[in-house]
């Protein structure tokens, strides 16, 4: 880890065991690759979620979350961008799981370092109802664009002194 005071962190959530529901590790995967050796992010995958992302996230100052959202009434494979302002609000606290909002609440009231820049990133999916690997055809055409909208974040949080990520 890289940690530090312009440290960078791409954090892909999900499981791969769960169909669509790996997208996330995939487009980090892939952003891994398009990395220049030299480069100051860190790109980590994980299953974890609630308060286990604390120890993750607090050492870094800016954080790309990549993750999936079940698509609802919306078509499966459409990209939407967060920032940190989107997770302010806490709607209902829950004593089994602690969600983003929850993480950030729980930072602030004790001071841990937190990022000072939060973006997520999610990729719709249909609901997942059963354990198999790999992405149905519809994840996997709208994969590239996910990647692409992650790098386009990541150039400009690397700024013009770094070479930038291209596929």
């Amino acid at each position: 880890m890289t940690g530090g005071d312009e440290s960078i962190l791409v954090l892909a959530l999900g499981n791969d065991i769960v169909g669509d529901d790996g997208v996330a590790l995939e487009a980090a995967r892939a952003l891994r690759e398009m990395l220049p050796n030299e480069s100051a992010v860190d790109v980590l995958e994980t299953t974890e979620g609630g308060l286990g992302m604390l120890d993750i996230l607090s050492p870094y100052r800016r954080v790309l979350l990549l993750d999936s959202i079940e698509a609802g009434d919306d078509p499966a494979g459409e990209v939407r961008e967060f920032s940190r302002s989107d997770f302010d609000k806490v709607l209902g606290p829950c004593p089994h799981y602690a969600g983003l909002p929850e993480v950030i609440a729980l930072a602030e009231k004790l001071g841990i370092d937190f990022p000072s820049e939060l973006r997520v990133l999610t990729i719709k999916i249909d609901p997942q109802e059963e354990f198999r690997q790999g992405l149905t055809d519809e994840i996997r055409r709208a994969l590239p664009a996910f990647v692409d909208q992650a790098a386009v974040i990541l150039n400009d949080w690397i700024g013009d002194n770094a070479r930038n990520i291209t596929h």
